[in-house]
């Protein structure tokens, strides 16, 4: 056994029971689970509560179960990506897995009030950048919503500053810069500062800041308590925070600067899931799994 396959297992040990040849098995159970639910709420008419922006049209239950699941329970399609990927070494799987996921995701925090702004999904657009699924970032970071004035001073400066990266304003990229050297004068918490100190290089279009940044972040990553308390084991073999960061670089820095910016070596990096985006282009793959049965509604939700 690898030292991949040592920390999947112990990530497997952590969730639940069962080796890694085992977990793979739980996607069915966890759909039947699911289908359960979606049949419950169609048998008791259930409606459920929406905030903006307006959730795609779906069946009703299916959209009722996106408001009542766990985040939890939606984390383990990518988990079980994960695995999958590892056990065939088939990275299309691990892609697919973070697509489905983060749209899954995205659909029931809408659902959800936060009490703050769009910078409430800063973390979630950096992690689906894993996928490469900058469609689905521009749908939580839309340009109408503006630059975020309520939330955390490091989640709005770095909100602020991808809304700049996203859509080019030259005043958002001069307040945004602002915001963020300010918010890093402060004491903070060091993976979020090397976040912020990162999208800052991207904003300026500094390759080799950018990549300094990153290594900063990636060598505070496992230390960093915040990105795993109540979150999935498996988020410390695989990090999508730092595999979407170095994704955001691809498809938002000029090529020239890009070339500049380099991957740390880090265990919850994936070279071989680096070199399949890079063979694809760092486009989205398709979704993985196909829901089915009375769940097959979510399919829309992630196509």
């Amino acid at each position: 056994m690898n030292a991949r396959e040592k920390s999947l297992a112990a990530a497997a040990a952590q969730s639940g029971p069962g080796d890694l040849a085992a977990i793979s098995a739980r996607l069915e159970a966890r759909q039947a689970a699911w289908a359960q639910i979606v049949r419950d709420l169609e048998a008791a008419g259930r409606q459920p509560k929406m905030r903006i922006p307006k959730p795609p049209v779906i069946l009703q239950p299916a959209a009722d179960f996106l408001t009542i699941v766990s985040p939890q329970a939606l984390e383990q399609v990518r988990d079980l990506a994960l695995v999958e990927a590892a056990r065939t070494q088939d990275m299309a799987i691990l892609a697919g897995g973070l697509l489905t996921y983060g749209r899954l995701a995205f659909e029931h925090d809408v659902r959800i009030d936060s009490g703050v702004d769009h910078c409430a999904y800063l973390s979630s657009a950096i992690e689906a950048m894993a996928g490469n699924d900058l469609a689905l970032v521009r749908r939580m970071l839309p340009q109408a919503y503006g630059l975020s004035h309520t939330g955390e001073r490091l989640a709005k400066a770095g909100c602020n500053l991808l809304m700049a990266l996203l859509y080019g304003d030259a005043a958002w990229k001069d307040q945004a810069l602002a915001e963020g050297r300010g918010a890093l004068e402060k004491k903070n918490v060091a993976f979020f500062a090397a976040r912020t100190a990162f999208l800052m290089a991207l904003v300026e279009g500094d390759g080799v800041a950018a990549s300094m940044a990153l290594d900063e972040a990636a060598a505070s990553y496992l230390k960093t308590r915040l990105l795993f308390d109540v979150r999935s084991p498996f988020l410390k073999v695989f990090a999508p925070a730092l595999h979407g960061l170095y994704n955001l670089a691809r498809h938002l820095l000029p090529a020239e600067a890009f070339a500049r910016a380099a991957l740390p070596d880090h265990p919850a990096i994936w070279p071989d899931y680096v070199a399949y985006q890079q063979a694809h282009g760092f486009a989205p793959a398709r979704p993985w799994p196909v829901f089915v049965g009375a769940v097959s509604p979510l399919n829309q939700v992630v196509a």
